[in-house]
């Protein structure tokens, strides 16, 4: 207790450095991904085969960063706890998160016509985002659900598979 003071003042400092540590890996993580996605649809006469391939790649990325090794389990566990949490710690955890959200914003709009900034284009983004996530913050039902022992390699590639599908399926011709 006499260290969390000296070094972080109170425990919420302590939380709120954890969040920026957390928000700091996912970023650093996904920040070459979104770079390399937002220059991809920069480019002119992009075609829609490949809007949907980026929106594939970034979240499936995103999937292997939330279920793969890179990370502790306990980053998923905290962000899960931020966002049910102080709203400030939550909005440090999304600004990590903002750069691929906004990427995947982007696309969805250049696929649909729609702004990228329309409650319909950034709840299509979360709706997106959330059929991920719900794999790391509810992995004991999936894991029983889906009769697993645990999400490994070849797990990951079932759950990459139908993300792709389900991607292809929302954005098909």
């Amino acid at each position: 207790p006499v260290s969390i003071a000296y070094y972080f003042g109170s425990k919420q400092g302590l939380y709120h450095a954890a969040a920026l540590h957390v928000a700091a890996r996912w970023a650093a993580h996904e920040k070459p991904l979104v770079q390399q996605a937002r220059t991809s649809m920069a480019r002119p006469g992009i075609t829609h085969r490949e809007l949907v391939g980026i929106l594939c790649t970034l979240l499936c990325d995103f999937v292997r960063l939330i279920l793969g090794n890179f990370l502790p389990d306990c980053y998923g566990k905290f962000a899960n706890q931020a966002a049910s949490g102080p709203a400030r710690e939550f909005s440090v955890i999304d600004r990590g998160l903002a750069p691929l959200r906004g990427t995947l914003a982007e696309a969805i709009a250049r696929l649909t016509g729609e702004s990228a900034a329309s409650s319909a284009t950034q709840v299509r983004a979360l709706s997106i985002i959330g059929s991920c996530v719900c794999f790391r913050r509810d992995r004991p039902a999936v894991l029983h659900v889906l009769k697993w022992k645990q999400i490994g390699a070849k797990e990951l590639k079932v759950i990459e598979k139908a993300i792709q599908a389900n991607i292809q399926a929302m954005f098909s011709r």
